[in-house]
């Protein structure tokens, strides 16, 4: 239900609960950034080829060396993708929350 709702939609709602704030900001932010990288690392792990996954298991690997040796390889080319699109949503989310909501520049522009 939260994805239906663009989250620059929220700002007011977000200012109203976090006030005119850093946390206000980085919480904007966040949220921006949550949905794209969630959804293409669920993608990349539920499309890694069963076929490796049983190879790897009958080679023993189980638990963390099977998520270290087989998941994370296969899954991060998606997870690399939500990551670039969640850095462009970043950008636009910082941008527009200093303008509408700049008491002082986030972190490095002090």
């Amino acid at each position: 239900m939260l994805r239906n709702v663009p989250h620059l939609a929220l700002i007011p709602l977000v200012i109203l609960w976090f006030g005119i704030d850093e946390s206000a900001k980085i919480f904007l932010v966040a949220l921006g950034t949550l949905f794209p990288i969630y959804i293409n690392t669920w993608h990349g792990i539920r499309n890694i080829d069963r076929g490796l996954v049983e190879m790897a298991r009958s080679y023993g690997l189980s638990g963390i060396p099977l998520f270290i040796h087989v998941i994370l390889p296969g899954a991060l080319p998606s997870i690399m993708v939500g990551v670039r699109f969640a850095l462009g949503l970043m950008w636009l989310t910082l941008i527009v929350a200093e303008t509408i909501s700049a008491n002082s520049a986030l972190v490095i522009w002090r």
